[in-house]
């Protein structure tokens, strides 16, 4: 490609840098052109260290059943956590009773202890696995 380019009188970096901008002319293909019209008209694609996993509840409608869609995110809303979430966000203003506070307490602590729990049941059994018995 350097021996034509050279023997029409052109040197290799003047039509290097004309077809870097695009200059091609009939040359660069059709989708080249498309795509590079279209460059500031869509965003840049993100680079792969950028992309973030969608964060939130994602429910698919299939065969535009809606009704079950709304089920699948209730259950899903449910067993994440996230209803409990707004409840508390939507009740930060009011007031709790003691006696609540008291169940809500233990509730909690129960939670923590059978965490607790579950942690030195699985230590053990790593233990047990690593020592091979």
């Amino acid at each position: 490609m350097h021996r034509k380019e050279k023997s029409e009188g052109r040197s290799s970096s003047a039509t290097h840098t004309a077809e870097s901008r695009g200059g091609g002319g009939a040359r660069e293909p059709a989708m080249q052109a498309l795509a590079r019209a279209a460059r500031g008209i869509l965003p840049a694609p993100a680079p792969a260290a950028q992309v973030q996993q969608a964060r939130g509840i994602v429910v698919h409608v299939k065969d535009g059943n809606l009704e079950r869609a709304l089920g699948v995110m209730a259950r899903k809303m449910r067993s994440s956590g996230i209803e409990r979430l707004i409840r508390a966000r939507s009740q930060i203003h009011h007031h709790v009773k003691d006696s609540e506070k008291r169940v809500l307490a233990r509730k909690a602590l129960m939670q923590r202890v059978r965490s607790q729990e579950l942690g030195k049941k699985l230590r053990d059994i790593l233990i047990k696995k690593i020592r091979g018995q």
